[in-house]
């Protein structure tokens, strides 16, 4: 099934002095970049949303996809669900 595209999220991050950017990891892209006067950096990140993802949502089913049936007789040493594909 088709899903929706990964949303895009702002993340806004204080850095403190001698703290790495975040523009380093992946997916991630800093905007803009404040500095105030005490030596701290707050940066604007743009990057996409993990909850999205195909590879953390998984493949999509429908009712249609799967057929199952009930089992009558069942053995002794037989338990669950029986599916076909």
């Amino acid at each position: 099934m088709k899903t929706r595209p990964p949303q895009t999220i702002v993340e806004i991050r204080r850095l403190l002095p001698g703290q790495e950017s975040a523009g380093k990891e992946v997916g991630k892209k800093v905007v803009n970049t404040i500095h105030d006067g005490s030596g701290e950096r707050i940066e604007i990140i743009k990057g996409f949303s993990y909850a999205d993802h195909p590879a953390v949502i998984g493949p999509r089913y429908i009712k249609e996809d799967m057929k199952h049936l009930w089992a009558d007789q069942l053995s002794a040493k037989v338990s669950g669900v029986v599916c076909k594909f």
